[in-house]
């Protein structure tokens, strides 16, 4: 038996069905938002103020990661699926062209949904940082390094100019050492706001120094990581659209050959 091959002789005729396409697209990208905020969810609810009652950030990082590859996977399948399942019938196309052409209608979908999704993403987090505005409570991690630097129990004029300047300072020290200059200004900043010893307040500048090199480099990492599970789960998720796309292609097949 010879595979018939389909040859279309209209210029403005367009092998990929845009109407499943975008339909599919939306459907993984609101289902990839539900399926990460019942995650985001579930995670809170796994959290306890209390020692002893939550899981480590170790093992929520790993829960975590194993959710959202699962969860860009199983939305892009469903959305590739879609697509392909819907699909104008291609009856004069090879059985591998017919897959060809289905796994390249999840890829778009992939990529349609990634695109929607990111702007999903971004309408969520502008209403987190209007939230955000909106609580002074929340404050920067840098912060609370400040506070230990600056505690005392008085509350000179001048404090709060102070802070905002050794933020600076600290700011500058990471990614190379705190200049002798600097390190001694600090100290003698701190010493005079706080009415301690120049001795101990040396032991606080080189703990905050020390802390702001720790919460940068944990940072840098925490990046590196997200950076890598991102690029990584949507590999994944490439590949579950072109196999989803395929198998409701084959299911639209198998339908129209039975109604044939």
């Amino acid at each position: 038996m010879v595979d018939n091959v389909a040859v279309i002789n209209d210029t403005h005729h367009s092998a990929l069905g845009w109407g499943v396409i975008v339909g599919g697209a939306f459907v993984a990208a609101a289902v990839l938002f539900l399926l990460l905020a019942f995650g985001t969810s579930v995670g809170l609810s796994v959290i306890s103020p209390w020692a002893g009652r939550s899981a480590g950030p170790a093992t929520l990082g790993l829960l975590g990661a194993a959710w959202f590859l699962f969860a860009a996977a199983g939305s892009f399948w469903i959305g590739g699926y879609l697509a392909g399942r819907m699909r104008i019938g291609w009856d004069d196309l090879s059985a591998a062209d017919g897959r060809s052409r289905d796994g390249i209608h999840g890829l778009v979908v992939w990529a349609v949904g990634i695109l929607i999704f990111v702007w999903l993403g971004i309408a969520a987090a502008s209403v987190s940082a209007i939230g955000a505005s909106a609580s002074p409570n929340m404050a920067d991690p840098q912060a609370y390094i400040l506070d230990t630097l600056f505690r005392t129990t008085s509350v000179p004029k001048e404090r709060a100019a102070h802070r905002e300047e050794a933020a600076r300072i600290l700011a500058q020290s990471v990614g190379k050492p705190i200049s002798p200059d600097d390190r001694s200004y600090l100290t003698e900043v701190v010493a005079s706001d706080t009415g301690i010893s120049g001795t101990v307040a040396e032991d606080r500048v080189k703990a905050a120094v020390i802390a702001t090199k720790e919460a940068a480099d944990g940072a840098r990492k925490s990046a590196i990581y997200a950076g890598f599970l991102s690029v990584s789960a949507l590999f994944i998720a490439a590949a579950a659209a072109w196999g989803g796309a395929i198998r409701g292609g084959k299911k639209q097949i198998l339908r129209a050959l039975r109604s044939a």
